[in-house]
């Protein structure tokens, strides 16, 4: 009898919120602690910050390109500038955030607890790269195209039109910028335990 009494309580750990928990293997004690250190903290804090640089654009970088530039060349310009800083970070941003997630999600399913919000909000988060691909594109290279007229010298786009197509772009943005704050708001109700499924 001692002898099993031992053999149990050795897997029988205290967390370090206090929490006690008996479990099978090291394994799982350690996936189990290795998560409560912040996975998805971190998650939902980089996805707050992708969706916070993203509608900055809608609410102030774009309203004031568009009202203090007076050329179309000068608009569509400053518009690739931003493009391109853009698609090499946000991105990158986006699967770094829905890697934590996933992670966050196969940590609570290795010691049986819910997961399955955690990686709706994974899925959710880099879905705004699709949407890209699917929705933007069209807009991106209309943009692309009237951008290199201007630089070859043949202007085919009044500054009426680079201000509606920017418009457009920045409303297609805005659009794209409700995926990582959509995996936002779910990951801080399961942090918060208020969704778990």
């Amino acid at each position: 009898t001692n002898t099993r009494a031992k053999e149990e309580l050795k897997n029988v750990f205290l967390l370090a919120d206090g929490e006690l928990a008996v479990h099978a293997s090291f394994s799982r004690i350690f996936t189990r602690r290795t998560n409560k250190m912040g996975t998805e903290y971190v998650a939902v804090l980089t996805g707050s910050f992708l969706t916070g640089a993203m509608m900055n654009l809608h609410l102030l970088t774009i309203p004031i390109l568009v009202e203090t530039t007076q050329q179309p060349a000068q608009l569509l310009h400053q518009w690739s500038r931003i493009f391109y800083s853009g698609h090499r970070k946000g991105p990158g941003i986006a699967f770094v955030t829905g890697s934590l997630y996933g992670y966050a999600a196969w940590a609570k399913y290795s010691v049986g607890e819910p997961w399955h919000h955690w990686m709706v909000a994974a899925v959710t988060t880099v879905s705004m790269v699709p949407y890209t691909w699917i929705f933007m594109n069209a807009t991106n290279t209309a943009l692309f195209h009237a951008e290199d007229q201007f630089k070859k010298g043949n202007v085919e786009i009044s500054l009426r039109e680079s201000v509606r197509l920017v418009r457009k772009w920045d409303w297609l943005n805005t659009v794209r910028a409700l995926f990582p704050l959509a995996g936002s708001v779910m990951g801080m109700l399961g942090v918060c335990g208020v969704m778990r499924y």
